[in-house]
C-alpha cells in the first residue's frame, strides 16, 4: 500500500467510524443566546474527530422551532460556514423560522468570546483556542482553516480532514434528538462551507438534501483562484469530491454566483452533471447578480424551495429532461403541475472563460475577463419544450429557466456548454 493509499484508507475508516458515533455533547448556559427571537436557540459544544489520540472539541449552535416533539418530529439541517465565518445565530433562527431544526458548528476550532456571538456576519466575535469555559483538560484544539495548505502529513491534522468529520458529527447530533425527523436531514455549506459538503456527500448517505453554495467539487479545473489550491498532488489525492460522486445519491440543488470571484461555474456544471446521474432530483442554479458572502449565500430563495421539494412534499424545481448542445436550443423541461414557467433567458460570453484580478462591482478581486450576454429563449407550455439560437458569437452558455414554485420565483439553469 503506498502512502496516499495508506492515507486515504485512514480517512475513510475514520469518517466510516464516526458515521456511527453519537458525540457527548455539552451545553453552556452562558452563552444561551439573550436577543429577543433566539433564546431558544443552545449554545453547545460536541466532540470532534480526535488528533494524535487527543479529543477535540467543536461550538454549535443548535436550534429548534415551536411546535417540534418526539410525536411531532421535525425535519434538521447541518449548516457549514465559509471562510472567515463561524457559527451564525442568524442562520439557525432563519431554518427554525422555517419550520427545521438546524445545527450551524464552528469548523475552524473557533469559540465565542461572549454571549451573541455569530449574530451575524458582521458581529462575530469568536476568537481560536480552547479558552476560558471551554478549556478542559484531555482536549487540544481543532485546526484553523488553511485553505487546503495541509495536504501533507498525518491525515488526522489536516484542517479539511476535521472539517468534513465534524459535518458527519454534528449531524449525528440532530439524528440523536428525537425531536428530529431523520428521513428528513440536510445539510447546505457557504463557499468552503460549499467545498466541505461536496466532500461529505461521498462519505454520508443519510441526508434526505443538500444545497452546497458556492463551493463544488472539480476545483482543479476552476478558472479562479480556487485551482491552484487544490493542484498539488496530495490535495487532489485525498480532498477531490469529485472521486466519490458515483456514491452520491443525495438530491443536491449545485447554487452558484455565474461571475463569482472566488469558484467559476463550469465546476459546478461538471458537478452537476456527474451527481444528476446518480439521482435525477438533483439541479443546478447559476444566479447572476448574487455576489458573493454568507448573507448572500443563505439568502436565495432556491435554497428553501429545494429542501421543502424534498422533505416537506412542496413542488419540485423545474429540471431539464436533456441538456443542450450546438447553436440550436432546444430542450424539454419535467415540470410538477402546479410549476409555471416565467421566462427562459440564454446567458453567453463572446470568448473562452478566463480569471484575472481586476476591478469589478467595486472591489479588486480575480473575476472572470468577460460579461454575460443574454438572448431570449421560446417557451412551449404544452410541449415544455424551450427553444431558440445561439448567437454566431458565443463562445461558451448555459441556459436559464425561471418558474413560480408554490409561490416563489426560482432560478434552474441548464450545464454550462463550451
Amino acid at each position: 500500500m503506498t502512502e496516499t493509499e495508506s492515507k486515504l484508507a485512514f480517512i475513510g475508516s475514520s469518517f466510516e467510524k464516526a458515521l456511527t458515533t453519537r458525540p457527548s455533547v455539552r451545553e453552556y448556559p452562558g452563552f444561551t443566546p439573550t436577543m429577543d427571537g433566539y433564546t431558544h436557540i443552545r449554545a453547545v459544544t460536541y466532540d470532534g474527530l480526535p488528533i494524535g489520540g487527543q479529543k477535540t472539541k467543536v461550538f454549535a449552535y443548535v436550534g429548534f422551532p415551536d411546535g417540534a416533539a418526539p410525536d411531532t418530529p421535525v425535519p434538521g439541517i447541518v449548516l457549514i460556514h465559509g471562510g472567515g465565518g463561524h457559527a451564525f445565530l442568524e442562520w439557525v433562527r432563519m431554518w427554525n423560522d422555517c419550520g427545521y431544526a438546524a445545527i450551524a458548528m464552528d469548523n475552524t476550532g473557533f469559540f465565542p468570546t461572549e454571549v451573541n456571538a455569530g449574530e451575524s456576519e458582521i458581529t462575530k466575535r469568536f476568537a481560536w483556542g480552547l479558552s476560558g469555559p471551554f478549556s478542559e483538560e484531555g482536549y487540544v484544539n481543532a485546526p484553523a482553516c488553511d485553505a487546503m495548505g495541509s495536504s501533507e502529513g498525518d491525515p488526522d491534522r489536516m484542517w479539511m480532514y476535521h472539517a468534513v468529520g465534524q459535518t458527519i458529527l454534528a449531524h449525528n447530533v440532530l439524528r440523536a434528538d428525537p425531536r428530529i425527523d431523520i428521513t428528513r436531514t440536510g445539510l447546505t455549506g457557504i463557499s468552503w462551507g460549499g467545498v466541505i459538503a461536496a466532500l461529505v456527500l461521498g462519505y454520508d448517505t443519510r441526508f434526505s438534501f443538500a444545497v452546497p453554495v458556492y463551493g463544488s467539487g472539480y476545483l482543479t479545473e476552476a478558472r479562479s483562484h480556487m485551482a491552484p489550491r487544490f493542484a498539488p498532488e496530495a490535495t487532489r489525492a485525498l480532498w477531490s469530491a469529485s472521486r466519490r460522486f458515483d456514491r452520491v445519491v443525495t438530491p443536491t440543488l449545485w447554487l452558484g454566483w455565474n461571475d463569482d470571484n472566488c469558484f467559476s461555474i463550469n465546476s459546478h456544471s461538471a458537478s452537476y452533471r456527474d451527481t444528476v446521474r446518480v439521482n435525477p432530483l438533483t439541479r443546478l442554479s447559476l444566479k447572476d447578480k448574487m455576489y458573493h458572502s454568507h448573507g448572500c449565500g443563505w439568502a436565495p430563495a432556491e435554497i428553501r424551495a429545494f429542501a421543502d421539494s424534498v422533505v416537506m412534499g412542496a413542488p419540485r424545481l423545474p429540471g431539464f429532461r436533456e441538456q443542450p448542445s450546438g447553436r440550436t436550443i432546444r430542450v424539454g423541461l419535467e415540470l410538477d403541475a402546479d410549476v409555471r414557467v416565467t421566462g427562459c433567458t440564454l446567458f453567453y460570453i463572446t470568448s473562452p472563460q478566463t480569471y484575472s484580478p481586476h476591478m469589478k462591482y467595486g472591489y479588486t478581486d480575480s473575476f472572470m475577463d468577460q460579461e454575460w450576454q443574454t438572448a431570449p429563449l421560446a417557451f412551449d407550455a404544452a410541449s415544455g419544450v424551450v427553444s431558440g439560437a445561439v448567437p454566431a458569437d458565443a463562445a461558451a452558455y448555459y441556459v436559464e429557466v425561471k418558474a413560480d414554485v408554490g409561490g416563489t420565483e426560482v432560478v434552474v439553469s441548464s450545464e454550462f456548454i463550451e
